[in-house]
């Protein structure tokens, strides 16, 4: 199996997080929230996007809460691409 295969939707979105707000990587887990990154509900819309580019979903504003974790994104992004 190629390596590339082997990448969750979780560790892409992490990537995401980590290259767009520069934060360690060790930063970024499935139970971290976007409010214990500082990313409010302006940068919130922006990921939304940027999520949705990356895997070709829609999230809609607001879908994003700083309350969700990393863990329950990937779950949303999984759900949107299954629906397909």
């Amino acid at each position: 199996m190629h390596p590339a295969q082997d990448i969750t939707i979780q560790d892409r979105i992490s990537d995401l997080l980590v290259h767009v707000l520069r934060v360690p990587a060790e930063a970024v887990g499935a139970d971290t929230t976007f409010a214990a990154l500082g990313i409010d509900s302006l940068i919130l819309v922006e990921l939304a996007l940027l999520i949705g580019d990356e895997f070709g979903v829609s999230i809609a504003d607001g879908e994003l809460l700083p309350e969700m974790t990393i863990g329950a994104s990937a779950e949303l992004v999984s759900q949107r691409s299954r629906v397909r």
